[in-house]
């Protein structure tokens, strides 16, 4: 995960990720620039670009929108290509009512 952020790190100057040990959570602090993420997540890595679609996106707090999501899925294909999108991502696009635009990143078909 820390090697994914060495590759990102340049396009966001001033930016630091935070591991938290014990919370499979994230969250983009656009305020300090700080992105947390939490390492009992099931994929660390997929989490830290869940977070760092928001850069930009929202300056008062994680806003899951078209703009984060088309963000999220591009990062997706280019670091971890075959990677599909969380549970909770799916839940985040259904409550949201996000467009899919590539069916190969939804784990299930709870969607369609």
């Amino acid at each position: 995960m820390l090697q994914l952020w060495d590759k990102l790190k340049s396009q966001y100057p001033g930016w630091t990720v935070n591991l938290i040990s014990d919370s499979s959570e994230g969250y983009c602090w656009e305020s300090r620039k700080r992105l947390d993420v939490g390492l009992a997540n099931s994929n660390p890595s997929r989490l830290l670009l869940h977070e760092v679609a928001h850069i930009g996106n929202s300056l008062h707090g994680n806003k899951h929108n078209q703009e984060w999501f088309d963000t999220y899925l591009r990062l997706l294909r280019k670091h971890l290509p075959g990677v599909s999108i969380s549970e909770s991502d799916e839940i985040i696009v259904k409550t949201y009512e996000l467009r899919i635009l590539c069916k190969v990143y939804i784990q299930t078909e709870k969607l369609r």
